[in-house]
């Protein structure tokens, strides 16, 4: 199923006094307002409801959220209510459907409730929303462990932003893993067709003299050591011959070009130009292909520097794959820096940065809470549109006291206070 992105949510009787409603943007979704405005309440109660955040749920005073969810195509109704038997049960309903009943899992574990069709019902909303959505969310102000319930870690970590950093670098590892194993397959298409110009091919061997026109001996030698060298082949072992290849096709050329005949060897060369000009034809190609797929990894990297300029970032291919840090500046050019030593905001940047590349250009409904903290006003300025060049489909929510992160996003900024209205 495609994924979907939210359109409308509401909340109602939220702490038993308000109630919440907005139409979302397609792209990026800015809310302001002063402290107590419920900017961080109302996107936490989203977050709960796309993963089945239960412990998110229990301490929020609220009647029903209702999220509309939709991908252009079709749209997704979910309505979530809260209730007490002594202990806290969520409700879900998908689409005007039946509610299913769940109960805080902390709960079962305790043994105060044994229903064991709660607990189905909780794994049939968990693959629900999983169909409709996916969501990064995250949140200076606590810990965000969107694995199953059951597996949460309640204790907060000492260090929240070191651990989030260290799970996104080995997320981008295996990332970089998946991205080697594409170009592989690739590889192996390439050496195939290479060894295929092998073969008789009527459409390789048929001779075309206006394809010999702009034949150019510098270009194709240096188009065949790129080729050799994608194929992982000694490039200097090889220059001699090429120049060898090059000159005798030029020269074959040269002898139709003045109408001269040709003899049994220059006759053989003609089939030679055509497979030489295919075979540069599907290493090029094969580069293409390549590039496309590191791409993602290439811009990444790139925008780091962009905003940390002082410092050069490598994905190592060699060993870990982990991303290195080298300084750039005289006395210590070259020198590499542990991830972990960099600046609370150098970190954030990178958990936000690394965060958006492992969406993968997918559709995301991507969630954060005052990303501004610890960042450069220069880079709160920048933050969002950067945010967008790593996921062009991604679906941008953020709650923000900056009016930085605010200020080039006009059109898409709501203040709380216009989307709040109170119960009389």
């Amino acid at each position: 199923m495609e994924k979907q992105i939210i359109k409308n949510v509401k909340v109602s009787g939220l702490w038993g006094l308000k109630n919440i409603e907005t139409f979302f943007n397609d792209d990026v979704n800015i809310f302001v307002g002063a402290n107590g405005t419920s900017k961080t309440t109302f996107l936490n109660l989203i977050e709960a409801v796309l993963l089945a955040d239960f412990q998110t749920f229990i301490p929020i005073d609220f009647d029903e959220v209702k999220i509309v969810l939709g991908n252009g195509k079709i749209e997704n109704t979910i309505r979530v209510k809260k209730r007490f038997d002594n202990y806290p049960i969520i409700l879900y309903s998908f689409n005007g459907g039946d509610f299913l009943e769940v109960v805080y899992p902390e709960f079962v574990r305790r043994g105060m409730v044994r229903s064991v069709r709660m607990l189905g019902d909780y794994q049939v909303i968990k693959d629900k929303l999983a169909e409709l959505v996916n969501i990064s969310w995250l949140s200076v102000h606590r810990e965000n462990n969107q694995n199953d319930e059951y597996e949460r870690v309640h204790e907060r970590t000492h260090n929240y932003v070191d651990e989030k950093l260290n799970d996104l670098m080995r997320k981008l590892t295996i990332y970089q893993l998946q991205l080697e194993s594409e170009a592989s397959k690739i590889a192996d298409k390439f050496k195939e067709d290479i060894f295929s110009l092998m073969l008789y091919d009527e459409d390789v061997d048929k001779v075309n003299i206006q394809s010999f026109e702009h034949f150019n001996p510098d270009e194709i030698k240096n188009e065949l050591l790129r080729a050799y060298d994608l194929l992982g082949i000694n490039v200097k072992d090889k220059n001699k011959r090429i120049i060898k290849h090059t000159d005798k096709l030029q020269n074959v050329i040269n002898i139709i070009k003045e109408g001269k005949m040709l003899d049994v060897e220059d006759i053989f060369s003609l089939s030679l130009i055509n497979r030489t000009l295919s075979l540069i034809s599907i290493s090029k190609e094969n580069e293409e292909k390549k590039q496309q797929i590191f791409n993602p990894i290439s811009v990444y990297l790139k925008l780091l520097k962009d905003f940390m300029p002082e410092k050069e970032f490598k994905l190592d291919k060699d060993s870990s794959g982990e991303l290195e840090i080298y300084l750039k500046n005289k006395k210590s050019k070259g020198k590499k820096i542990p991830l972990f030593s960099l600046s609370s905001g150098e970190k954030q940047l990178i958990i936000l940065f690394t965060e958006t590349l492992l969406q993968k250009n997918e559709p995301y409904l991507f969630i954060t809470d005052e990303p501004e903290l610890s960042l450069h006003i220069d880079w709160q300025r920048r933050i969002i549109e950067t945010l967008r060049k790593l996921n062009t489909n991604a679906q941008i929510t953020v709650a923000t006291h900056s009016p930085e992160i605010a200020g080039k996003w006009k059109q898409s900024v709501t203040n709380m206070e216009n989307i709040t209205n109170y119960d009389e």
